[in-house]
């Protein structure tokens, strides 16, 4: 894939996370597969949950919240599309929890712009065979 076009979709899944209604952190992420973004995600509350807000009075985040990775794996259920091949664009590396779902998914590769507070989840992508680049 040229250089642009992997700067291009980073640029859309970062933008994409700046809709989510989270205060503390906002993260977007795509899956991209066979030249088509097929899925969507941000940080937040399933549908139909009784808030939007991520983070409680405290400001920490809340039980209910998923991960953008999570959220865009969960719309691509909802299509006759798989995730199997498909390459992930997130705006912050994946943490632990999320990176045994994209290995359980059949991820191919892992783009992030920014690093998260743990490496656990680029480490176990690695030790899966899953490629990841920060660009």
């Amino acid at each position: 894939m040229k250089e642009k076009y992997l700067e291009a979709l980073m640029d859309m899944a970062c933008r994409f996370g700046e809709t989510s209604e989270a205060t503390r952190l906002k993260v977007g992420s795509l899956l991209y597969k066979n030249d088509n973004i097929i899925a969507l995600g941000t940080n937040g509350t399933r549908a139909g949950w009784h808030t939007n807000k991520c983070e409680d009075e405290s400001g920490q985040t809340t039980q209910a919240v998923r991960h953008s990775e999570i959220a865009c794996l969960d719309k691509l259920r909802k299509s006759t599309e798989t995730s199997i091949g498909a390459t992930l664009f997130v705006s912050h590396c994946p943490c632990l929890a999320c990176s045994v779902e994209l290995v359980e998914a059949g991820i191919e590769q892992v783009f992030y712009r920014h690093e998260y507070r743990s490496s656990d989840g680029i480490e176990y992508l690695k030790k899966h065979g899953i490629p990841t680049l920060k660009i």
